[in-house]
């Protein structure tokens, strides 16, 4: 789960030190990486629950009030992967149960 969280941009966005630019570039990078990574995870298990801990961790340090506008497209985009996460392990444990795939 610390993938994200040791990422460089990452890093950016939650530090008070970074400036509006350097935040804007580093959530456009994370949200790429972020894509990247769910297209490119095979446990979807796995990979719903660093996305749940990286939205945590964004939200606990910028908290959703409209000022930060990257970051809420950064969770925005967090968030549309957490709902297709959640249709495919849904689809999967119902094939599972019942043995049809």
């Amino acid at each position: 789960m610390l993938r994200f969280k040791q990422a460089e941009d990452f890093e950016t966005i939650v530090s008070s030190c970074s400036t509006k630019e350097q935040i804007k570039k580093a959530s456009n990078n994370f949200m790429k990486w972020v894509v990247g990574l769910c297209d490119a995870e095979d446990n979807n298990i796995s990979l719903f629950h660093i996305l749940r801990y990286t939205r945590f961790r964004l939200q606990d340090v910028y908290p959703m009030d409209g000022k930060r506008k990257n970051v809420s497209e950064l969770l925005c985009v967090i968030d549309t992967e957490l709902k297709l996460l959640k249709t495919r392990i849904a689809e999967a444990s119902s094939c599972f149960a019942s043995q049809t795939c």
